[in-house]
């Protein structure tokens, strides 16, 4: 088994500061670009995760109108 080191998926970053050590667990398609910059990654990472939340709601708001027009149509059948 080989390590694909040009494109990992994922990357293991750790931080020093003062006495603290921390070890953190990043997705390789984060770490690109970014290189050692925690605040890029964070902020990438908010970045996706608002516009999976945008794109929830989205679908939700969809799903709600088609159900209501199925509803219409349902309600239209009977009055005739």
């Amino acid at each position: 088994m080989k390590a694909d080191l040009k494109n990992p998926d994922l990357v293991l970053l750790p931080t020093v500061l003062k006495n603290c050590y921390a070890l953190s667990v990043v997705e390789g398609e984060l770490w690109k670009g970014k290189k050692f910059n925690l605040e890029q990654i964070a902020m990438e990472t908010r970045r996706r995760k608002g516009m999976e939340e945008d794109q929830a709601k989205a679908d939700a708001k969809k799903k709600e109108e088609e159900e209501e027009e199925g509803t219409k149509e349902t309600t239209e059948e009977v009055k005739e």
